[in-house]
């Protein structure tokens, strides 16, 4: 999901401000102000699917440093004619 995205079954508009905002800088910033993580955790906070691409992510760091830029870069430029149908 991109950092703004116009719905198109319905007059909503999605905005992620800290989306691309890397994740230790959220937690330095976060720790600085003295927020505390949410007490009550989704039970599946770490089997998700999230939890495996953030996993993956990290993996791909490794390789390249700048992946997530890479990915967004991607996710800017789709080419709907190369899509499978």
């Amino acid at each position: 999901m991109p950092p703004m995205l116009q719905m198109d079954k319905m007059p909503l508009q999605i905005i992620r401000p800290l989306c691309l905002i890397d994740e230790t800088d959220l937690i330095r910033y976060a720790r600085l102000r003295g927020y505390e993580k949410q007490k009550q955790l989704c039970p599946y906070e770490h089997v998700s699917s999230r939890a495996k691409v953030k996993s993956l992510l990290a993996q791909l760091r490794e390789l390249n440093p700048e992946v997530n830029d890479s990915v967004y870069a991607a996710l800017s430029n789709i080419k709907t004619q190369y899509l499978p149908i």
